[in-house]
């Protein structure tokens, strides 16, 4: 879909939340997201991996001790000073309607985003 010149296909929703990721021959490390979409997400960290590393991710919503996270597989994509753009394979079932939700709830365009995503799950 493009959209002001824009040739991404999903919304991206800038918001700060802190996330874990974990992938092959490294312990678990912290990054902050940048934006995020239903393709993927972008993040600043400390610790990069090359291109290719397959990781997952896990986003830790709120302080409650019986939240669940938001789960999801993904592939490094892109990596430029201490930024990582990591493109999602898979997200857990469970975690695709919040996921969906918070991209709505952080974007400045709603409407746009609710379209895109009743476009991949028609009634």
């Amino acid at each position: 879909m493009k959209r002001n010149g824009n040739a991404r296909k999903f919304t991206r929703s800038n918001i700060s939340i802190a996330i874990r990721l974990w992938a092959a021959d490294l312990s678990p490390f912290d990054a902050i997201v940048i934006d995020l979409s239903l393709n993927g997400i972008l993040i600043q960290t400390d610790t990069t991996l090359t291109i290719g590393s397959k990781c997952h991710i896990s986003i830790l919503l709120g302080h409650y001790m019986h939240e669940l996270p938001l789960n999801a597989e993904g592939i490094v994509v892109r990596v430029r000073d201490g930024i990582m753009a990591i493109a999602f394979d898979a997200v857990a079932i469970e975690s695709s309607r919040e996921l969906q939700n918070m991209i709505v709830f952080h974007t400045d365009d709603p409407e746009q985003c609710l379209h895109e995503f009743n476009t991949l799950n028609p009634a």
